[in-house]
């Protein structure tokens, strides 16, 4: 992330720039939320007055959420030797080289 002098934060995702407005509410996620209290915490330094989460990240929601509520409906990459998993939290089976 970097001040653009004219219109506030940007932020580099994949190969974009994103604009980010101060002013305006952050919603966030991630793996399993340790990127997002990271980036909240340098939001909040960096004058972002409202950040929301999803705490414990998308592994933390599918492991508190029941199955017969809406879930995920796709694959959750991981860094471990799981590489993917499904809203049920098991392995998808993807090898490494598809991630």
């Amino acid at each position: 992330m970097h001040q653009d002098a004219g219109s506030g934060w940007r932020i580099v995702s994949g190969y974009q720039f994103i604009d980010l407005d101060g002013l305006r509410p952050v919603a966030m996620f991630c793996t399993g939320g340790i990127r997002c209290e990271k980036a909240g915490t340098w939001l909040k330094d960096n004058g972002f007055g409202e950040i929301y989460q999803l705490h414990g990240g998308i592994l933390g929601y599918l492991a508190e959420s029941p199955p017969e509520t809406p879930r995920w409906r796709s694959e959750c990459l991981v860094f471990d030797d799981r590489i993917s998993v499904d809203e049920n939290l098991r392995p998808t089976g993807r090898k490494s080289e598809n991630a």
